[in-house]
């Protein structure tokens, strides 16, 4: 597992960089993305995904769905945990509902 901070401060920086690393991913990969409230985590997503096929128009955030799931290359997960308020809710979900393990996880507030 190796962990990497980014600063990303422009859209097509952030465009830039999520395509190369689109394009590093392999199935089992999971992302956890922080950051405050509009630092650009479903941007990021968006980029990424599309640079594994998705089109981007589709990436929303999935503040209120919980869990988004995209085709592309693999299958894609995209889940934000922001809604929830201790780590006891998780065991509401099946491991299979918030990992993809032949596809691609992109988790925003883990």
């Amino acid at each position: 597992m190796s962990k990497l901070n980014l600063e990303l401060n422009s859209l097509e920086i952030t465009d830039t960089v999520a395509r190369e690393t689109a394009a590093h991913l392999f199935p089992g990969s999971v992302l956890l993305f922080w950051g405050n409230m509009g630092a650009g985590k479903t941007t990021f997503a968006k980029s990424l995904c599309a640079g594994l096929g998705v089109i981007p128009e589709t990436v929303i955030s999935p503040t209120y769905t919980m869990v988004n799931i995209y085709s592309g290359k693999w299958t894609i997960l995209h889940v934000d945990l922001f809604r929830l308020t201790t780590p006891e809710q998780l065991d509401d979900f099946d491991r299979e509902d918030l990992i993809a393990e032949k596809g691609i996880t992109l988790v925003e507030w883990p």
